[in-house]
């Protein structure tokens, strides 16, 4: 449902929810050719109480972790760890703490650089939890969704822009009742800085789950980073909506939004 990934333990390590099976997927990816090998003592089972949704990783030193969210409420954060005694590169998933929001999360992502988890609460809004194993457990609501916030349920994929400083990054979200993406600073208080829609050749992106953000520069055209979105809105033969005879979604896509078009915008400040 969700994936995530880290350079650690001398290579790039990429993790993946399987909610059928209430797992955690995990690979070694090679930049180079862009391709996926097992991760050895992967796939690792993960707790649930109902059906496990979304995961997100979080590296502290030479430490991995990964968190998953379930539909009941709960989140757990597992330390990805060598087995011990073994003389290949051999991994586990030890679960340290759990979390809780009311009702159903999904999206998750961790700012490495503060140990700041946030958490989407579907039908209430993000949460911020502290991602150290030896923190407290008590969340913070940041941003609601309805009348009282920026958010239209649900809340979906979150990510972080990652920029110079704190004062230049900015957590973004996925408000997918009203196929919108809502930006924040990263930094508390969390302010809202604006929400914008995607268009393509005059035709609505939305329905997003997941999405990712860069700040690093990707060519002339993202030359201050890019925002990659999935455009969850059922098309087949371009029409959104449809669904082929099977009932299964075709033609999904991911749209690149330069980060310099979002910036101007909605009014951020540049370099």
């Amino acid at each position: 449902n969700n994936v995530d990934l880290r350079r650690a333990f001398g290579g790039v390590i990429a993790i993946a929810s399987d909610k059928d099976d209430s797992e955690l997927e995990a690979f070694w990816f090679d930049p180079a050719s862009a391709t996926l090998a097992p991760l050895a003592g992967a796939p690792f089972a993960a707790r649930s109480e109902d059906e496990v949704y979304g995961t997100c990783l979080y590296q502290s030193g030479e430490k991995l972790y990964a968190f998953t969210t379930d539909k009941s409420g709960l989140i757990v954060q597992y330390e990805i760890e060598r087995v011990d005694g073994s003389n290949d590169a051999v991994f586990a998933a030890r679960p340290l703490r759990e979390l809780r929001v009311g009702t159903q999360p999904e999206g998750c992502v961790v700012d490495d650089r503060t140990g700041t988890l946030f958490v989407g609460e579907e039908d209430v809004g993000i949460w911020r939890f502290a991602a150290g194993v030896e923190a407290e457990t008590q969340g913070v609501l940041i941003a609601k969704t309805g009348a009282k916030g920026p958010l239209t349920a649900d809340v979906e994929g979150l990510a972080v822009y990652a920029g110079d400083d704190n004062q230049k990054s900015y957590l973004v979200a996925s408000s997918q009742g009203d196929n919108t993406y809502a930006v924040f600073d990263l930094a508390a208080p969390h302010a809202f800085r604006g929400r914008f829609q995607v268009t393509h050749k005059g035709e609505l992106i939305g329905d997003t789950d997941g999405l990712e953000v860069t700040s690093t520069p990707i060519g002339p055209r993202f030359h201050e980073g890019v925002l990659v979105i999935q455009d969850g809105f059922v098309r087949t033969g371009g029409q959104a909506g449809a669904q082929s005879q099977t009932g299964q979604r075709r033609y999904q896509r991911f749209a690149y939004v330069s980060w310099r078009s979002i910036r101007e915008a909605i009014g951020l400040a540049g370099d």
